[in-house]
């Protein structure tokens, strides 16, 4: 568990947070204009597992963060992770399946 901050340390946070919102007012009052919000480029993307023995997933992304929301068919979100570890744990969830062998 993690130890109580010091009082020390929660009155100089308040202060840079103060000092930082003073800052930032005096930018504006400037004529400095805020900083627009980055633009998050990916966009949602539907897995169908069906196929394989597994659902229909829709993968979106969360903004201002790495992570990727997963929804199944009825739109509940599922799980809530990077990108690649939703992946494989979608892999590990699949059932063990063997395709059709050729026998000549």
């Amino acid at each position: 568990m993690q130890r109580r901050k010091s009082k020390r340390h929660q009155l100089a946070a308040r202060a840079r947070w103060r000092n930082a919102e003073a800052r930032a007012q005096a930018e504006r009052d400037a004529g400095i204009p805020d900083r627009e919000p980055a633009t998050d480029y990916r966009q949602p993307c539907t897995i169908d597992l069906r196929g394989a023995g597994g659902p229909l997933l829709t993968l979106e992304p969360r903004l201002g963060y790495l992570a990727w929301r997963q929804r199944d068919e009825a739109g509940q979100v599922t799980d809530c992770a990077a990108l690649k570890t939703l992946l494989h744990r979608l892999a590990d969830s699949l059932p063990p399946t063997m395709g059709v062998r050729r026998v000549s």
